[in-house]
């Protein structure tokens, strides 16, 4: 019997999704090339989380203590735990930063681990929708007390994220009550995409507005387009019933995430176009 290994819980961010669909993916694909795209959308996802996680270590004044995916069939976890925010506003010190950042305090690191979660899932489902066989998640992102080992997810985090992970109607990441509070941009972008918009529950026939993932924040017109109609491509041709809802809801988001990470630019277009006024 190997020595168990050391457990403790921590401060985290949880982000769970699982794949729309995916039940049926056995008859539409052949077995084996399922079994190799999840292989290698897992085999990239620690790639790159491990790589942040030993840039994090090469600077005192990081935010990251860890960063870890795990995996269950179509279930994708992804774990941010950040320091301290003594610990990083000494490590800041240390490494010559003088004042900047000594005034984080606790909730900016709360806020920062759900800030790269988001960043995390959003460049995870990017690359599943641009493989061969594209895949629309649907989860939910938390903040709590969490343990993960390379065998071992629980917390009250992971509590709240499996309970909204299936919430929603459609491809949406949702933020849990442990999230609402949270201040982030307003405006979506690839560094920051979170955005607080109204969503359709399952339990409600009321939206209510809470903090979302924008997984296509930061991409370029081109790359977009790409990626809704990859989107798109998941659902059947003729949806109808509950499906076809799903897809509406997935649509309508995305647009309207889409208008509101423009707004700002559209806005300075007019300025430039007409500095003076336009009453001048």
């Amino acid at each position: 019997m190997t020595e168990a290994a050391e457990v403790s819980l921590q401060n985290g961010a949880i982000v769970m999704v699982d794949a729309l669909g995916f039940k049926g993916i056995w008859q539409r694909y052949d077995p084996i090339d399922v079994v190799r795209e999840m292989q290698r959308l897992c085999d990239s996802a620690f790639a790159q989380m491990s790589e942040l996680e030993r840039e994090a270590r090469k600077q005192e004044g990081n935010f990251i203590e860890y960063c870890r995916p795990a995996f269950l069939s179509d279930t994708v976890v992804l774990g941010v735990v950040t320091k301290p925010a003594e610990r990083v506003r000494k490590g800041m010190q240390n490494a010559g930063w003088g004042e900047i950042g000594q005034e984080l305090n606790d909730d900016d690191m709360a806020a920062e681990a759900v800030r790269i979660a988001a960043f995390l899932v959003s460049k995870f489902i990017r690359e599943s929708l641009r493989g061969p066989i594209p895949l629309a998640y649907r989860g939910a992102i938390a903040f709590g007390q969490f343990c993960m080992t390379e065998r071992f997810i629980i917390g009250e985090a992971v509590d709240e994220a499996v309970e909204l992970m299936n919430s929603t109607e459609g491809a949406l990441i949702v933020g849990g009550p442990s999230v609402d509070s949270m201040q982030f941009t307003g405006v979506p972008t690839s560094e920051y995409p979170m955005w607080r918009a109204p969503v359709a529950w399952k339990t409600s026939q009321q939206p209510k507005e809470t903090w979302m993932v924008c997984p296509f924040a930061g991409t370029d017109d081109a790359a977009h387009e790409d990626l809704m109609a990859k989107l798109r491509s998941t659902f059947p041709d003729n949806p109808s019933g509950d499906v076809a809802l799903k897809l509406e809801k997935t649509i309508d988001f995305c647009t309207q995430a889409r208008r509101a990470e423009r707004a700002p630019y559209e806005e300075l277009l007019k300025a430039a176009m007409n500095p003076f006024g336009a009453g001048d």
